[in-house]
């Protein structure tokens, strides 16, 4: 079987990018790229053309993306090299497959600072502790113990 390897094969990837781009400017910014997916570990098809957008600042924009594009806690997947570490989700969209990267780092386990912020929001409030990451307990078997609010962490338990 012959594929096609004209740009034509690329149209429908580029159209669903567009409109992805287009529905969600509310969102924070993504590095958006066409991408034939050459992996036989998910149910797309070899070569298919889809969608990739990768994030750079963090998990919170990372999971404002997956809620946005509806894809499913469960397709999320962990990876890292070094000390590059990252989640990704996988879905349709648009009628393309699309894959959701977003990097990370741990937080510093060095000296403890005054304040702890929340790992996901950001904010300090009394009640950030330091405790177990239920979403990476649960879909990657990983133990993250991070700071974060009982907000946030009832949001985590909330997508398992």
């Amino acid at each position: 079987m012959q594929t096609d390897t004209t740009p034509t094969s690329q149209i429908e990837a580029a159209g669903a990018l567009m409109a992805i781009l287009a529905a969600h400017t509310d969102l924070p910014e993504t590095t958006p790229q066409l991408w034939q997916f050459l992996s036989s570990g998910t149910d797309i098809a070899f070569g298919a053309w889809g969608v990739k957008l990768s994030l750079h600042s963090g998990l919170t924009a990372f999971e404002q993306w997956r809620e946005a594009l509806d894809l499913d806690p469960a397709t999320t997947d962990h990876g890292e090299l070094d000390t590059t570490r990252w989640l990704s989700a996988h879905g349709v969209h648009h009628g393309v497959p699309v894959e959701l990267v977003g990097f990370y780092t741990l937080p510093d386990t060095g000296e403890e600072s005054a304040v702890k912020h929340c790992y996901f929001c950001g904010e300090s409030t009394p009640d950030v502790e330091d405790c177990a990451d239920p979403f990476a307990r649960e879909i990657n078997d990983e133990e993250w113990i991070i700071p974060i609010c009982t907000d946030c962490y009832q949001v985590r338990c909330d997508e398992i």
